[in-house]
């Protein structure tokens, strides 16, 4: 998980989204009690939300990358337009019960929008959305959103890097927020091959760029395995939090620095 370094709103966003966020608020309004009791639900419009210029914009704003594990989306899976704040429902922990409608308002909010990988959004976050006390959640736009303190790293808002580490390919938490990140997500994936195979793959290169390096026979191949590294640690590049974690604190021969 990396800083994403969020773009400004695409047109098609802010042109539809408004209307129909009012809508909704103007709906909820006429019958409060039943659609909080979950006997109404709200319909939210996936063609505003998942209009191929907002898919585009967030898969440019985080390299094509899931915002979360940081895995290389195909077309398909660049579909699954992610909510932080849940849309529909929301639940404090997997096995919680569901608030309805969940944040509703903010269903067609820019800063509200990420893409996200079909393991870390459908199969592990859901509905998920954490607070430190779950009594000032928000249940309506009527309610301050500010009144929250969420769990749940916002990689466009927080820097991951100052609440997950890495012990080799996997994640640890260094606050309450990123230990909460890891398991809302499930990026503890010991079986996880694509991980696995690119944390070898880095660190066969570092072993390989410190013998060749001392040989003045082999400077063109160190000189490749530094290449790779640098490209590991590049922020377009899949788990590049990861590379970069392992990385940092190894030291690197004086004419080879990373």
């Amino acid at each position: 998980m990396i800083r994403i370094a969020r773009t400004a709103a695409p047109a098609a966003l802010t042109r539809l989204g408004a209307n129909w966020a009012k809508a909704h608020e103007e709906a909820f309004l006429q019958a409060p009690q039943a659609y909080l009791d979950g006997d109404q639900s709200l319909p939210v419009k996936v063609h505003v939300y998942g209009h191929d210029d907002v898919r585009i914009a967030l898969r440019d704003m985080q390299h094509s990358k899931c915002c979360y594990c940081e895995v290389h989306m195909d077309e398909y899976m660049a579909r699954h337009v992610e909510h932080w704040r849940p849309k529909g429902g929301v639940c404090q922990d997997r096995d919680g019960p569901e608030l309805k409608p969940g944040y509703y308002w903010l269903a067609y909010d820019w800063d509200n929008l990420l893409l996200a990988c079909v393991v870390c959004n459908s199969l592990n976050k859901g509905t998920q959305f954490p607070l430190r006390d779950p009594t000032r959640r928000a249940r309506s736009h009527l309610d301050v959103l500010a009144d929250e303190a969420p769990l749940l790293l916002r990689p466009d808002h927080d820097d991951p890097d100052d609440h997950i580490e890495w012990r080799d390919d996997q994640p640890r938490g260094r606050t309450d927020e990123g230990w909460a990140t890891i398991e809302v997500v499930g990026l503890i994936r010991d079986d996880d091959p694509r991980r696995t195979k690119a944390f070898k793959a880095i660190e066969l290169a570092y072993e390989r760029l410190l013998k060749m390096s001392n040989h003045a026979a082999f400077q063109v191949e160190a000189q490749a395995y530094l290449e790779q590294l640098r490209l590991a640690v590049d922020p377009r590049s899949e788990f590049s939090a990861m590379a970069r974690s392992y990385l940092a604190p190894l030291p690197f021969p004086q004419s080879f620095q990373l």
